[in-house]
């Protein structure tokens, strides 16, 4: 994998994906952590883009929160 398009990281974090927990870079948009699962499927995927859908987003929640949480997917770093 090319890691030139990953921000510099020291450690993978655990995330939980429809129910399957993946590993992925901290310091990181969480569409890079997408490429860093699977840098074919979503690079070159038919997704909204920047430039195209600026405000693309996601939401998850916390098990100390019951109401979703919102980001926009291009500004969302993982820490």
């Amino acid at each position: 994998m090319d890691s030139d398009i990953f921000e510099p990281f020291d450690k993978l974090l655990e995330i939980e994906i429809c129910g399957e927990i993946k590993k992925v870079p901290e310091n990181n948009t969480l569409l890079r952590c997408f490429q860093y699962l699977s840098v074919e499927t979503i690079s070159y995927g038919d997704f909204a883009g920047t430039a195209i859908a600026p405000i693309a987003g996601f939401g998850w929640k916390t098990p100390r929160r019951t109401n979703l949480i919102y980001r926009v997917a291009q500004k969302f770093k993982t820490k």
